[in-house]
């Protein structure tokens, strides 16, 4: 995924989405949050993860994806 600019730090909150499983589910991750080209960071941003990929992050108010994040998504999945 293309990142642009900084936009500083960001917090992936706690997440135990399988509880039951043993696991106790991963705590709370400092990140950075980066802008992506083309986007508006209200719309979405990309966080950096451990692996020094970057994940795409979408607010949840966004109903629908905007053109330029499809073609970014369609062009992970082709």
């Amino acid at each position: 995924m293309p990142v642009g600019r900084s936009l500083g730090p960001a917090t992936r909150p706690a997440c135990d989405d399988t509880p039951g499983d043993g696991d106790a589910g991963e705590g709370t991750v400092l990140t950075t949050a980066y802008a992506v080209p083309g986007v508006d960071p209200a719309v979405a941003v990309a966080v950096a993860e451990d692996t020094g990929a970057h994940s795409l992050v979408v607010a949840e108010s966004v109903g629908q994806l905007p053109p330029e994040l499809r073609k970014l998504t369609d062009a992970r999945t082709s």
